[in-house]
């Protein structure tokens, strides 16, 4: 499996997948147990799609694993941010699923800082579906400005 994904990696980059989908990209390093690369893919997937909460928590776990504990938690932040959840639930133990890996320090990416500088998340520009990615959550949008607020929740299981 793991010389399959590695060659799976090395077809992505050469056709440019990480640039046209990054965060399949970086769930493919992730899953590979490239924590470098997967962080990197993660604040392009983030910088790409800052409003897909997706994005966000497996991105604070790589940060965790390689010791960024600042950066984790803005990314754990963001993820509360996009879905309102109770803290002190699972995503709040986060530090202790990985073992740090201190070579990871060598990254010249300040995470904290590109992840700090994202747009913020407020109400009027909050998805309505945070799990979904932009162009599922326009569509949405769109659909919903036809429909009354009270009718969306029938209207979802029919949305096209």
């Amino acid at each position: 499996m793991y010389i399959l994904g590695e060659t799976y990696q090395k077809i992505c980059d050469r056709i440019g997948l990480a640039s046209s989908d990054p965060l399949l990209a970086a769930k493919v390093a992730d899953s590979q147990g490239w924590a470098k690369k997967a962080a990197q893919l993660y604040l392009k997937a983030a910088q790409h799609e800052p409003m897909h909460a997706t994005i966000f928590y497996p991105f604070a776990r790589v940060l965790s694993c390689l010791g960024y504990k600042a950066a984790s938690e803005a990314a754990l932040d963001r993820y509360r941010s996009l879905v309102p959840c109770k803290k002190g639930g699972l995503d709040c133990n986060i530090q202790a699923c990985l073992p740090a890996q201190p070579e990871a320090k060598q990254l010249k990416v300040n995470f904290e800082a590109e992840l700090r500088g994202l747009p913020p998340v407020e109400p009027k520009s909050a998805p309505l579906l945070p799990m979904m990615n932009r162009e599922v959550n326009e569509q949405l949008r769109k659909h919903a400005l036809r429909v009354p607020l009270q009718n969306i929740g029938a209207q979802l299981l029919c949305f096209q």
